[in-house]
């Protein structure tokens, strides 16, 4: 069957599980009633934290924007050329019409499904894109987009691995030759300066300094997730508090991959998690091995 839901994407047996994945056909899993019964009983629950629990313990989930040996955004093995979206009741409470709302997103041209979520409250879908490359930019033009018709969308899929549970309507809208979404948005880059503490600590003075030089010529000393950026979170969360987040923020922006919103998400990930059990060594590491020393600095700033 010609048609842009006509891929091969991951399938895993639960969303907790992100290895074993098996592949299937997108259109042959829109389409299928295998777990019909599970998604009704679903949603005859009454509390979400239920509905939540049983989702979990009986569907099995796909990854709709391609093929991943593990769910995880860095590994992708090939893209769909399609993004996912997702319509949620608890952040639209004003959409009680979700027919008139799924007529109004297949004037689209490039949504190529629409249908009910597991809950059967809110609607999810997927759009044809142009350039797989452009994922996140795709994205944030669809937010945009269907922001400007009343409904806001969960930014979730933002995340290239994404993941989205079975879910089942007979009534589902189908557009097999959806044309491919050209529009793109990328945000600004927001620029950090370093900044100078007045009585700075010590630890403050030592970090401030290697910042300067960061900032200076433009060095990236976050590149590996874990063992550069999540410890060097950890370092000034644990050291500084919040008030470490404009230091992680100005280390962060010369990663390729930067966004303001996913530092900060890291960022307030760290001060849960990381408060009071980590010392900031690892930071002036990552800055040695740059060929930034804070004693050479302080030393210099005081000739």
């Amino acid at each position: 069957m010609e048609s842009v839901l006509n891929v091969q994407v991951s399938c895993f047996k639960r969303c907790f599980i992100p290895s074993g994945m098996a592949t299937v056909n997108l259109c042959t899993w829109l389409t299928s009633d295998k777990y019909a019964k599970e998604v009704l009983a679903i949603r005859n629950e009454e509390y979400d934290t239920e509905r939540s629990i049983l989702k979990r313990r009986l569907l099995p989930v796909i990854t709709p924007s391609g093929i991943f040996p593990y769910r995880n955004e860095g590994n992708c093995k090939s893209h769909s050329g399609l993004i996912q979206f997702d319509i949620d009741e608890k952040e639209n409470p004003a959409m009680k019409d979700l027919d008139a709302a799924r007529e109004m997103l297949a004037t689209l041209p490039y949504v190529a499904y629409c249908g009910l979520s597991v809950s059967g409250r809110g609607l999810w879908g997927l759009v044809s894109i142009y350039d797989s490359a452009h994922h996140t930019e795709h994205f944030e033009y669809l937010y945009r987009e269907i922001s400007s018709m009343g409904m806001k969308l969960d930014t979730a899929p933002r995340n290239i691995a994404s993941a989205r549970f079975y879910s089942y309507d007979p009534n589902a809208y189908f557009n097999h030759w959806a044309k491919p979404l050209r529009g793109r948005y990328k945000a600004p880059k927001q620029e950090y300066h370093a900044t100078t503490t007045g009585n700075p600590t010590e630890d403050q003075a030592k970090v401030e300094a290697c910042i300067s030089e960061i900032i200076r010529q433009g060095i990236d000393v976050t590149t590996s997730y874990h063992q550069d950026w999540l410890p060097i979170g950890c370092n000034f969360a644990s050291t500084f508090g919040e008030s470490g987040r404009e230091y992680f923020h100005q280390v962060s922006q010369f990663h390729p991959k930067y966004s303001q919103r996913e530092t900060d998400r890291q960022y307030d990930r760290c001060l849960s998690k990381c408060n009071g059990i980590a010392a900031i060594g690892t930071f002036f590491s990552r800055c040695a091995d740059k060929g930034i020393n804070y004693k050479e600095l302080l030393k210099r700033g005081e000739v």
